[in-house]
């Protein structure tokens, strides 16, 4: 019945949903038709909120006929990365034209419905893909369908951070959920907590990021954990982390790098004169890592991760990333480059003084506040997109997080953070 539902494009576009769903089996190949199947049906602006409307409810029943096809064959991949970026092209779509009129409660409804989707495929998913290997020493990473460590690496990340942003919905949900339902939502966020330490506890490759845009998934791990409370967990796989990426990159093992083509990563290292420079020319991964030592109070961690920047990394750039006031226009569809960076942070002189610094350049950016994901409460939005389209999680979210506020924040440092994003926390307060 799917194949039947290719009467709700044009005609010219049913080539592309076609293409997609007979291909569900070659998750990358689908994901391609159905961008192309986006992009056809986002082109043109939509004149009016009916037409608007129309164009979000045919994503949704592609998506939904996707995840369909995609059951049927055993293979749930596909449907995750389609439903991710369905979701995040609807509220592009229509957060500006949410309301009270018909069409515009009926948006809102068609949003709702794809976030639930999403909720759904991402559950079967961990069930079906997940759960079943995380309890057993190394089990993800025998369950890669390949030898190459390099791709052993990649694929457990992207479960990493697959299984974090369910997290973080669930975290959302229990601040948003009726009494009624609430204790469905605690037993699914003791479900996912614990899938996620099994998954690290059991992967040793889950402390070996290759890539350091890894630190994506990191920082939606360490959110996810601290929010639980467990930061001791945390502490321990960061401070393992820490640990050997840089025994990597002292024994020219293969350590975090810039590069993301797999051409690279598979000759990854390279032993040629400047190549260890060129593929640490910059990163987010160390500088992330020595503020959540700061966060922990884990002084040690910090030390060895300050001594290394002083060290050996005299040349890289060592930077975060925050949103500008164009990235509500981008955020949501990866449609250009925004965003700005914060760089040159300080290690030199203690967890103190960074955290400080890191509250100071947060108070003087708000845009992360200005994004309509953060406005209306819907803040895993932002998550969801900073994974799919790999930019480093705005430090913002550190501190929304009520643990880092207990754990290692001054008075003065929460005061002043507060006042900088008071309706991101707001949304975020009552989980």
């Amino acid at each position: 019945t799917g194949l039947l539902r290719e009467n709700i494009f044009p005609k010219e576009f049913q080539s592309s949903f076609r293409k997609a769903v007979a291909l569900v089996d070659e998750p990358a190949v689908c994901v391609s038709h159905f961008r192309t199947l986006l992009g056809q049906l986002t082109k043109k602006p939509s004149r009016n909120n009916a037409e608007r409307l129309r164009i979000c409810r045919q994503v949704y029943l592609a998506t939904w006929t996707i995840f369909v096809w995609c059951r049927d064959a055993s293979n749930l991949d596909a449907a995750y990365q389609v439903s991710d970026l369905a979701t995040l092209t609807l509220w592009h779509l229509g957060n500006a034209h949410f309301g009270s009129t018909k069409d515009a409660r009926a948006l809102s409804e068609v949003m709702h419905k794809s976030v639930l989707l999403g909720h759904t495929i991402a559950d079967a998913f961990m069930k079906e893909h997940v759960a079943p290997y995380c309890a057993v020493t190394d089990g993800l990473a025998r369950s890669v369908p390949s030898s190459a460590s390099v791709d052993i690496n990649l694929k457990l990340f992207e479960v990493l951070g697959r299984i974090a942003i369910q997290g973080l919905w669930l975290i959302h949900a229990r601040g948003t959920v009726s009494d009624e339902h609430r204790p469905m939502v605690e037993t699914a966020l003791r479900e996912a907590h614990t899938l996620l330490g099994n998954a690290v506890a059991n992967n040793q490759a889950l402390s070996t990021p290759l890539r350091d845009d890894h630190v994506i998934e990191v920082t939606l791990a360490g959110l996810f954990l601290t929010w639980c409370g467990d930061g001791a967990f945390l502490a321990g796989w960061l401070r393992e982390t820490a640990s050997a990426s840089i025994f990597s990159h002292r024994s020219q093992g293969p350590y975090p790098c810039i590069f993301r083509e797999y051409s690279d990563l598979a000759l990854h290292p390279r032993s040629s004169q400047g190549y260890r420079e060129e593929a640490t020319i910059g990163s987010v991964l160390y500088p992330t890592l020595a503020i959540w030592a700061a966060i922990l109070e884990d002084e040690e961690m910090f030390a060895q991760i300050e001594a290394f920047h002083r060290r050996y990394m005299g040349h890289s750039t060592w930077q975060l990333w925050i949103p500008d006031d164009i990235s509500e226009e981008h955020m949501y569809t990866n449609s250009d480059i925004h965003g700005a960076s914060i760089n040159h942070m300080t290690m030199g002189q203690g967890t103190a003084h960074l955290i400080e610094q890191l509250t100071r350049e947060v108070n003087a950016s708000p845009e992360l506040s200005a994004l309509s994901a953060m406005r209306y409460g819907q803040w895993p939005l932002v998550l969801m997109a900073c994974r799919l389209y790999r930019l480093p999680v705005p430090p913002h979210f550190w501190f929304l997080n009520p643990y880092v506020e207990r754990q290692a924040m001054s008075e003065k440092a929460r005061d002043t953070t507060a006042s900088s994003a008071p309706a991101a926390k707001a949304a975020a307060s009552s989980d």
